[in-house]
């Protein structure tokens, strides 16, 4: 009776000893692989000119999605594969009427071969530098602010009954100013934005309409 119970347990301990066996065997096999699979190639490799195309759609469904949820601050965080017609960087260098620009990255999902862009100046372009405004100044905005503000009160009171549009509200004073400048004022490592009048989100060469040194 012991016997048969004894042989009975062998071809068990066998099976557990080999299904343990295999196990590692996979577990091996997989840590090899993950790492140095074909498909473990890093995003910045993967978004390449020739395949973004690829994740594109992907990206916009997930940037239309926040903003119908109302997150049109995290939205904006993913700069890159939507429209847009600005854009900040570091000046690296100034050639004739061009200069690069070392992209401010914003979004990492961008294509790494835009991460530096050829800005293009001409007669027609305006560069500015942000200077703080004087307290004169802010109080002249202040003023003019209040007004306005009292005279949508005053409307809205009065009975009418198509409520303002949001344009309609005035815009609290910018405490900063532009100041025209001449291209001479960029130097290399300036911090700029440039504004281009044309959809600059996969353009290699701008030209900027606006340039504002910050």
């Amino acid at each position: 009776m012991s016997n048969i119970f004894n042989n009975s347990l062998i071809p068990m301990k066998q099976q557990t000893i080999i299904t343990i066996i295999i196990f590692l065997i996979l577990g091996v096999f997989i840590g090899y692989i993950l790492p140095h699979g074909a498909n473990n190639t890093p995003i910045s490799n993967i978004l390449t000119s020739e395949n973004k195309g690829d994740l594109k759609p992907g990206l916009q469904a997930a940037y239309d999605r926040l903003m119908a949820r109302g997150h049109a601050d995290i939205a904006f965080m993913g700069y890159g594969f939507r429209e847009s017609k600005n854009i900040g960087g570091i000046v690296q260098g100034i050639h004739g009427n061009a200069l690069t620009l070392q992209v401010t990255l914003i979004n990492a999902l961008t294509d790494p071969l835009l991460d530096t862009r050829e800005i293009y100046i001409w007669a027609s372009t305006k560069i500015y530098k942000l200077q703080t405004k004087t307290n004169a100044e802010m109080q002249k905005d202040m003023v003019l602010f209040e007004e306005k503000m009292k005279k949508n009160r005053e409307n809205m009171s009065g009975g009418i009954s198509i409520p303002p549009k949001p344009e309609d509200f005035p815009t609290p004073p910018n405490p900063m100013k532009k100041v025209e400048m001449s291209i001479s004022s960029l130097k290399p490592n300036s911090t700029i934005t440039v504004i281009s009048t044309e959809n600059i989100q996969d353009t290699k060469s701008i030209d900027a309409s606006e340039i504002d040194i910050n």
